[in-house]
């Protein structure tokens, strides 16, 4: 699938949008945005693990504060951040968490070296 694509599908996902208001604002199948979104959630598990590994979360931060920490950093920052850090432990086994499909892709461009667009 082309990137750009890729990058309208998953900055809607991060602005909390579902794959039918997806599907209908771009154009393209929910077949095709679900294979996006369970591809992020395969590929990226590695990566989730090494993140949180070991680690202790006592904070859980809700969807609107992790946002906002997501959009005051810059791409290598996130992932040091530990309101970042306690929402991907808190839900990361969550499959229809909008923003954890936002945050994994967010993951997988840094580790593929590709700059996102961040909303």
């Amino acid at each position: 699938m082309n990137r750009k694509y890729v990058e309208a599908i998953m900055n809607l996902r991060g602005e909390n949008k579902p794959v039918k208001y997806i599907a209908k604002k771009l154009g393209i199948s929910k077949e095709v945005i679900e294979e996006v979104i369970i591809n992020n959630i395969i590929n990226s598990e590695p990566y989730i693990d090494k993140l949180v590994k070991g680690r202790q979360f006592l904070e859980s931060p809700d969807f609107s504060t992790t946002k906002e920490v997501i959009k005051n950093l810059n791409l290598e920052s996130i992932f040091e951040n530990f309101t970042v850090l306690s929402y991907i432990a808190k839900n990361r086994n969550n499959h229809h968490d909008r923003l954890m499909d936002y945050i994994r892709y967010l993951l997988l461009s840094l580790k593929n070296n590709k700059k996102p667009d961040i909303f």
